[in-house]
């Protein structure tokens, strides 16, 4: 009964191990389509001390909410998918080139090894947005909590 009880105990401490990582997506590219009021964009993401993967965001605009646009966005990795919400200020559609946004890890979006993954990121970056050609350039980076 005592071993059944230490391993439920170690299972249940490795299910909640914190880790303390930085995330930087690089360079990721899209498109602004005026036809269907929405943006997306993709590129690369690496998270430090886990590994790298693409990282994927959309956004439409009937999610401007105040001061930010609120996507959705998947990081793809190896083992899963890392999954949540990134909200940017509407400031990048105005010309702003730096920016400070805020990602946070959805424990249900997420699957694979990352399933119940929470957490959130503070970032810091830079962006651009073409309203006469569409074309969208992100890039940002910024620890976890």
């Amino acid at each position: 009964m005592l071993r059944v009880f230490t391993t439920l105990l170690l299972c249940a401490a490795a299910h909640a191990a914190t880790i303390q990582t930085t995330l930087t997506v690089t360079n990721a590219t899209g498109t602004l389509s005026v036809a269907t009021e929405s943006a997306s964009v993709s590129g690369p993401a690496t998270l430090s001390g886990i590994g790298s993967g693409t990282f994927s965001a959309s956004v439409s605009v009937s999610s401007i909410s105040g001061e930010n646009l609120s996507a959705p966005f998947t990081i793809v990795l190896s083992g899963g998918t890392l999954a949540g919400t990134l909200l940017i200020p509407t400031t990048i559609l105005s010309g702003a080139t730096s920016v400070s946004a805020t990602a946070t890890i959805s424990n249900s979006l997420s699957t694979g090894t990352y399933a119940g993954a929470t957490g959130s990121f503070a970032l810091t970056g830079s962006g651009s947005v073409s309203l006469t050609t569409g074309a969208i350039t992100l890039s940002f980076t910024g620890p976890g909590t």
